[in-house]
Protein backbone atom coordinates (compact mmCIF):
# COMPACT_ATOMS: atom_id res chain seq x y z
CA UNK A 1 0.00 0.00 0.00
CA UNK A 2 1.45 3.48 -0.52
CA UNK A 3 0.43 6.20 1.95
CA UNK A 4 -0.08 9.95 0.62
CA UNK A 5 1.28 12.24 3.42
CA UNK A 6 0.36 14.93 2.19
CA UNK A 7 2.27 18.37 3.61
CA UNK A 8 4.71 17.47 6.25
CA UNK A 9 6.82 19.07 8.63
CA UNK A 10 10.10 17.47 6.66
CA UNK A 11 8.40 18.06 3.33
CA UNK A 12 9.68 22.09 2.94
CA UNK A 13 9.27 21.57 -0.90
CA UNK A 14 5.89 21.07 -0.55
CA UNK A 15 6.26 17.83 -2.78
CA UNK A 16 3.28 15.96 -0.41
CA UNK A 17 5.42 12.42 0.21
CA UNK A 18 4.50 9.05 -0.27
CA UNK A 19 5.89 6.28 1.96
CA UNK A 20 5.06 2.62 1.27
CA UNK A 21 3.36 0.73 4.06
CA UNK A 22 4.12 -3.31 3.19
CA UNK A 23 2.20 -6.13 3.97
CA UNK A 24 3.56 -7.53 7.43
CA UNK A 25 4.93 -10.88 7.91
CA UNK A 26 3.43 -11.03 11.75
CA UNK A 27 0.27 -10.49 13.42
CA UNK A 28 0.52 -6.69 12.72
CA UNK A 29 -1.38 -5.93 9.84
CA UNK A 30 -1.31 -2.27 8.52
CA UNK A 31 -3.43 -3.22 5.47
CA UNK A 32 -6.02 -5.17 7.31
CA UNK A 33 -6.29 -2.27 10.05
CA UNK A 34 -6.65 -0.19 7.40
CA UNK A 35 -9.41 -1.46 5.22
CA UNK A 36 -10.92 -1.91 9.10
CA UNK A 37 -10.77 1.36 9.84
CA UNK A 38 -12.14 3.01 6.82
CA UNK A 39 -15.08 0.40 6.89
CA UNK A 40 -15.88 1.20 10.67
CA UNK A 41 -15.19 5.32 10.41
CA UNK A 42 -17.42 5.12 6.86
CA UNK A 43 -14.81 7.45 5.43
CA UNK A 44 -14.93 7.29 1.73
CA UNK A 45 -12.25 9.98 0.91
CA UNK A 46 -9.84 12.53 2.23
CA UNK A 47 -7.63 12.18 5.15
CA UNK A 48 -7.70 8.57 7.10
CA UNK A 49 -6.52 10.00 10.56
CA UNK A 50 -8.98 12.91 10.77
CA UNK A 51 -9.65 15.24 13.65
CA UNK A 52 -12.43 14.20 16.12
CA UNK A 53 -14.75 17.06 17.62
CA UNK A 54 -15.46 17.03 21.57
CA UNK A 55 -18.56 15.08 20.33
CA UNK A 56 -16.95 11.88 18.85
CA UNK A 57 -17.79 13.16 15.58
CA UNK A 58 -14.95 13.17 12.81
CA UNK A 59 -14.15 16.48 11.42
CA UNK A 60 -13.33 16.57 7.42
CA UNK A 61 -9.87 17.52 8.05
CA UNK A 62 -6.53 15.75 9.58
CA UNK A 63 -5.22 15.15 13.24
CA UNK A 64 -2.92 17.77 14.25
CA UNK A 65 0.59 16.74 15.39
CA UNK A 66 -0.17 17.91 18.76
CA UNK A 67 -3.90 15.44 18.30
CA UNK A 68 -1.80 12.63 17.26
CA UNK A 69 1.02 12.92 20.21
CA UNK A 70 -2.11 13.23 22.81
CA UNK A 71 -3.44 9.87 21.84
CA UNK A 72 0.05 8.37 21.95
CA UNK A 73 -0.34 9.32 25.44
CA UNK A 74 -3.30 8.77 25.80
CA UNK A 75 -2.59 4.82 24.24
CA UNK A 76 0.86 4.40 26.58
CA UNK A 77 -1.19 5.21 29.99
CA UNK A 78 -4.02 3.16 29.10
CA UNK A 79 -1.01 0.42 28.39
CA UNK A 80 0.07 1.11 31.96
CA UNK A 81 3.49 3.12 30.36
CA UNK A 82 4.55 6.55 31.37
CA UNK A 83 2.96 8.52 28.83
CA UNK A 84 5.84 10.79 29.34
CA UNK A 85 7.85 8.47 27.41
CA UNK A 86 6.10 7.97 24.28
CA UNK A 87 5.77 10.68 21.38
CA UNK A 88 5.53 10.58 17.92
CA UNK A 89 9.36 10.53 18.08
CA UNK A 90 9.29 7.75 19.88
CA UNK A 91 7.34 5.70 17.32
CA UNK A 92 9.66 7.05 14.84
CA UNK A 93 12.48 6.32 16.52
CA UNK A 94 11.20 2.77 17.24
CA UNK A 95 10.93 1.35 13.67
CA UNK A 96 14.40 2.78 12.90
CA UNK A 97 15.92 0.94 16.12
CA UNK A 98 15.09 -3.02 15.88
CA UNK A 99 15.41 -2.40 11.73
CA UNK A 100 18.58 -1.40 12.21
CA UNK A 101 19.56 -4.24 14.89
CA UNK A 102 17.58 -7.22 12.61
CA UNK A 103 20.17 -5.71 9.51
CA UNK A 104 17.89 -3.97 6.88
CA UNK A 105 20.05 -1.86 4.93
CA UNK A 106 20.56 1.52 6.11
CA UNK A 107 18.79 3.27 2.91
CA UNK A 108 15.65 1.68 3.26
CA UNK A 109 15.22 2.16 7.23
CA UNK A 110 15.66 5.84 5.83
CA UNK A 111 13.42 5.82 3.01
CA UNK A 112 10.66 3.85 5.15
CA UNK A 113 11.08 6.20 8.07
CA UNK A 114 11.66 9.30 6.12
CA UNK A 115 14.23 10.61 8.30
CA UNK A 116 16.17 13.89 5.89
CA UNK A 117 19.52 13.27 7.59
CA UNK A 118 21.68 10.51 8.24
CA UNK A 119 23.40 12.23 11.00
CA UNK A 120 19.44 12.02 12.99
CA UNK A 121 18.65 8.63 12.13
CA UNK A 122 22.15 7.14 13.41
CA UNK A 123 21.62 9.25 16.52
CA UNK A 124 18.08 7.64 17.10
CA UNK A 125 19.72 4.13 15.97
CA UNK A 126 22.98 4.53 18.40
CA UNK A 127 21.22 4.60 21.64
CA UNK A 128 19.86 1.27 21.05
CA UNK A 129 23.15 -0.15 20.23
CA UNK A 130 25.30 1.35 22.96
CA UNK A 131 26.38 -1.39 24.81
CA UNK A 132 26.69 -3.74 21.11
CA UNK A 133 29.78 -4.51 19.72
CA UNK A 134 31.70 -1.56 21.48
CA UNK A 135 35.24 -1.26 20.96
CA UNK A 136 36.72 -2.15 24.29
CA UNK A 137 34.56 -5.58 24.13
CA UNK A 138 38.13 -7.78 23.78
CA UNK A 139 36.68 -11.07 25.21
Amino acid sequence: MILALGQTKTDDGGERDETAIPLAKCSARPDKARKDWLKQSLIQSGPVFRAISKGGKFRDHEMTRHAITQSIKTFALAAGMDPANYSGHSLHAGLATPSAKDGKPFHKIKAQTRYRSDVTMLKDIRDAELFEDYAADLS
